[in-house]
C-alpha cells in the first residue's frame, strides 16, 4: 500500500495499522554454548538538522540543490531504488504541486505520479489548460518508504529543509498540495474539512486537494476536485 494512500484510506472508511517497526533493534545470539555474546545493532543515528541547514542555506540554484539531495544520506535511501528529484519549470514560478512520498511504482520508474495516478493527474491538469510539463512538482520525501508505509515525522523533518529551499528558489505563484500528509505539512490543515480552500502561508496561496490516488479509491469525490481546480484556474489567471 503506497504511503500517500493511508490517510486517504481512513477517509473512505478503511482501517489500517502499521505492523513494521522502523529502526527496530535487532538482537542476534550465538547458539554456541561456549560463546553467549549478544550483539545489538542500534538504530541509525539521526542526521543533525542544524548541520543539514548549514549545508542547504548557501545553495542558490537548482543544480546545487538537486546534487545535495542526491548526496544526502537520508535513512530511507537504503530502502529505495531511486532518489526521486523534483520536476521544475524554471521559466516561471507558476504552479507548484507538492505531494508526499513517492509510491513503490514511482520508485521503480524513477519519477513522481507514475502509472494510473499520473494519468489521472494529467487529466486533472488538462481540464484547466495545463499539463505536467507546464508546472513544477515535488514530493515531501525523495525516497519511497519500506513497504509503502506512512512516512514518519522524523523522516519528513529531515527532508523538509530541501522542500523549503526549493520553494524559496522557485517562488511559485500558487502551491497545490495533494493528499492529507502534504496538506498537514505545508499548510498545517486537515482534509477533508479544508479541501479546496485557499490558505495563505508566507504570502503564497496554498490550495489542498485530494490525492489522485484517493480519487481512484473514491471516484465520487471528483466533483469536489473539479470545483477546486476551477478555483485554482481563476487564481492562476489573476
Amino acid at each position: 500500500m503506497d504511503s500517500y494512500c493511508l490517510e486517504e484510506l481512513k477517509m473512505v472508511g478503511i482501517n489500517w495499522e502499521i505492523n513494521e517497526m522502523p529502526n527496530k533493534i535487532v538482537v542476534t545470539k550465538n547458539t554456541n554454548k561456549s560463546n553467549k555474546n549478544i550483539t545489538i545493532i542500534p538504530p541509525q543515528q539521526p542526521v543533525n538538522i542544524e548541520s543539514l541547514q548549514g549545508i542547504i542555506t548557501p545553495i542558490d540554484n537548482f543544480s546545487q540543490l538537486f546534487a545535495t539531495i542526491n548526496d544526502f544520506k537520508h535513512p530511507l535511501r537504503k530502502f529505495a531504488k531511486n532518489t526521486i528529484l523534483p520536476e521544475i519549470n524554471v521559466k516561471s514560478g507558476g504552479l507548484l504541486i507538492i505531494t508526499d512520498a513517492p509510491s513503490s511504482e514511482d520508485d521503480i520508474n524513477g519519477c513522481l505520479l507514475s502509472g494510473n495516478t499520473g494519468e489521472l493527474m494529467e487529466k486533472m491538469l488538462n481540464a484547466i489548460g495545463l499539463n505536467k510539463a507546464m508546472i513544477s512538482l515535488t514530493p515531501l520525501l525523495f525516497w519511497s518508504t519500506p513497504g509503502g508505509r506512512g512516512a514518519l515525522p522524523e523522516e519528513l523533518n529531515l527532508a523538509r529543509p530541501f522542500v523549503n529551499k526549493l520553494i524559496a528558489l522557485l517562488k511559485p505563484d500558487v502551491i497545490m498540495t495533494l493528499g492529507a500528509t502534504a496538506a498537514q505539512e505545508i499548510a498545517n490543515i486537515k482534509l477533508p474539512k479544508n479541501h479546496g480552500k485557499i490558505i495563505i502561508v508566507n504570502s503564497v496561496p496554498i490550495m489542498p486537494i485530494y490525492h489522485p490516488k484517493y480519487l481512484l479509491l473514491k471516484p465520487g469525490a471528483k466533483k469536489e476536485v473539479w470545483d477546486a481546480l476551477q478555483k485554482l484556474q481563476k487564481l492562476l489567471k489573476n
